[in-house]
């Protein structure tokens, strides 16, 4: 019962399902209030929804406050200054206006230790009852007590701490061999364990093929072997610009609205193009440069090598390249060794680019011509020669003044002969090295080969920057999921899996990134953990902020198992849909008593000119049919 003689607190909480509240005396509930929001409030910023559970609350007990001074404890940050804050629109007008001749002052409490009005504010989506309640019972101590029993070492154990031979911290706790408190299990393999009892033909292999073939040791258990797969080169193209390659570069300083290179390397040359993007770009985009920078100087390609970055999986970058004849070499999911070239060609940029700027990063954009006119005169010791050498056919011009008085003339065929001559001798070259590339390649490497029908698990890459439902994060999370059933042999190193329906992940995989399953297949594909563009996705922990990025509203979002500093931008809208089952509300934290979230913005101006008017309208309306009943 109330004790009108000591002090009352409310504790109140709201969310986007509803409002809860709990009336305290002394750490002790007096009365509980739960009401669901209304569907205008279900827009509003959560300061705003906080504000209307308060009142709410407060004009709820009514009759226990009114005349004393009393406590609310809230854990929206910003109601703590709710009494001395500005109040910006109307509705705060409204709502505060409500608690004039309440005597309360406003604590802040951590949304962790607000638990009793948080479930009252929460949904109740419960539809079954609680019938029965049952527990696992355990017989694991009961065949461990058995086991030691039937075990000689642990009987000799058990008899030389009885007889006190065998001192602390051995002991014998009921009736079973202790090791400083804890029951003491022999190391021995399971095969010297099951030799100490039995004996038959074969028992050493067929004990190594059961534990081979254990799911859960195939999962979590890491591999301690060569990469698998050989190397496979892709095939050595016969003439310049004809077979190419592309990538981007990209988390550049942001310079004129460019902050991502497109690297086009051709594979014959080593010649590159790399051509400044703005940031968002898209297939269109891409489509635009290529053929202005590319096309225009070398023509339509016979094919493309690239990842599976989503400009190059787009239905318009595949119905493009399809009209123009061009085919598209796609890397398979999880192994970006595949485009291997552009991405030698991305680092050797970069590293032009670091130099030529130094403590400048900005001025990236007016040295990017001289990097690439560096990289192109630069000694490739695939070629022995230039990149520009092999695609005009001379030496670079110096950039030395010019000194006239040298010249020469070759008849055409000569020339043309010579060229020819070159140009055989740069692919010859270039087998040599691929051979070499490969020799050292296989010396790290296993051969694997599998069968149409084979069970393969499948070793998952870390997330990219990304962001979406649960799954298994952090040291403990299984190194393979799986297994599934390889559908189809696509070379010597790549095979294609059926994945599970509805699997987002493209379905062709390098044998480096599979492991031979042993043992039963399962009846079904497991479902694969939640996964965008190839990567699995983890876990929001927590929002730290929230800020309104050139008219976009984005959070700060801090991911479970990862550090602080690895905490990414996300913007709202997407992260709401991504997370629906998120209480984005209460995981937001406010600074210097200012709402963080963003509401639908307040319409002043004739807004209620307009609800008076409908008002008055109505008045008149049912004073004349009060007046006049027939009519």
């Amino acid at each position: 019962m109330p004790d009108f003689a000591k002090p009352f607190i409310v504790e109140c909480d709201a969310s986007s399902h509803g409002f809860g509240a709990v009336l305290v005396q002394e750490g002790h509930p007096v009365a509980f209030f739960s009401r669901p929001i209304a569907t205008r409030h279900r827009a509003l910023a959560a300061y705003e929804r906080e504000l209307i559970g308060l009142v709410q609350a407060v004009r709820h007990w009514r009759p226990y406050l009114w005349g004393r001074h009393f406590i609310v404890r809230t854990d929206h940050y910003s109601l703590k200054y709710l009494l001395d804050q500005r109040l910006a629109t109307i509705p705060q007008h409204h709502w505060v206006g409500k608690l004039l001749g309440f005597d309360f002052s406003v604590e802040y409490r951590s949304g962790a230790t607000n638990v009793v009005a948080d479930a009252l504010s929460r949904c109740d989506t419960e539809e079954g009852e609680l019938l029965a309640i049952s527990a696992p019972r355990f017989d694991f101590i009961s065949r461990l007590r058995h086991a030691q029993a039937l075990d000689p070492s642990l009987v000799a154990i058990h008899d030389e701490v009885r007889a006190g031979t065998r001192a602390a911290p051995w002991a014998v706790t009921d009736g079973m061999v202790t090791f400083d408190g804890r029951l003491y299990i022999p190391a021995a393999s399971p095969w010297y364990t099951l030799h100490s009892y039995f004996h038959f033909p074969t028992m050493r292999r067929l004990v190594q093929d059961f534990v081979r073939a254990c799911a859960t040791c195939q999962r979590f258990k890491s591999e301690h072997l060569h990469p698998a797969g050989l190397l496979h080169p892709l095939p050595v193209p016969s003439v310049v610009w004809e077979d190419i390659a592309l990538d981007f570069v990209e988390a550049l300083p942001r310079v004129h609205g460019k902050t991502v290179i497109l690297s086009v390397v051709d594979r014959f040359s080593k010649y590159c193009h790399f051509i400044p993007l703005a940031h968002p770009y898209t297939a269109e985009s891409v489509a635009q440069a290529f053929f202005t920078d590319i096309v225009r100087l070398h023509g339509v390609p016979r094919s493309i090598v690239s990842d599976r970055d989503p400009v190059f999986t787009s239905a318009f970058w595949r119905e493009l390249m399809r009209l123009m004849g061009t085919k598209l070499h796609m890397s398979s999911a999880f192994h970006p060794q595949s485009d291997g070239q552009t991405e030698a060609a991305n680092r050797v940029i970069v590293m032009y680019l670091r130099c030529f700027t130094g403590d400048r990063p900005r001025h990236w954009l007016r040295w990017l011509p001289w990097a690439e006119y560096t990289y192109n005169t630069a000694y490739q010791s695939s070629l022995r020669d230039t990149p520009f050498r092999v695609v005009y056919g001379r030496a670079p011009p110096s950039i030395r003044s010019y000194e006239p008085g040298e010249t020469r003339v070759e008849a055409v065929a000569q020339e043309m002969e010579a060229r020819d001559a070159f140009l055989a001798d740069v692919r010859y070259r270039l087998e040599q090295a691929q051979a070499v590339q490969k020799r050292h390649c296989d010396r790290a490497h296993r051969m694997v080969s599998y069968q149409v029908g084979d069970w393969a698990l499948l070793r998952l890459r870390q997330r990219a920057a990304a962001s979406l439902p649960r799954t298994v994060t952090g040291k403990l999370k299984p190194r393979y999921v799986g297994p599934y059933r390889v559908s189809e042999l696509i070379n010597d190193v790549a095979v294609r899996l059926e994945l599970p329906p509805g699997a987002r992940l493209h379905d062709v995989f390098h044998v480096g990134v599979l492991k031979k399953f042993v043992g039963a297949p399962p009846t079904s594909p497991p479902v694969l953990p939640p996964i965008l563009d190839g990567a699995v996705v983890p876990d929001p922990a927590r929002v730290v902020r929230a800020r309104l990025a050139r008219g976009v509203r984005q959070v700060l979002v801090q991911w479970r198992g990862e550090p602080a500093a690895s905490a990414t931008w996300e913007d709202y809208d997407d992260f709401r849909d991504q997370h629906p089952a998120f209480q984005l509300e209460d995981e937001l934290v406010f600074e210097e008593g200012r709402d963080v979230m963003y509401g639908r913005p307040y319409v002043r101006r004739g807004r209620a000119r307009d609800v008076r008017r409908a008002r008055e309208r109505a008045k008149h309306a049912q004073e004349a049919s009060g007046a006049n009943p027939s009519g």
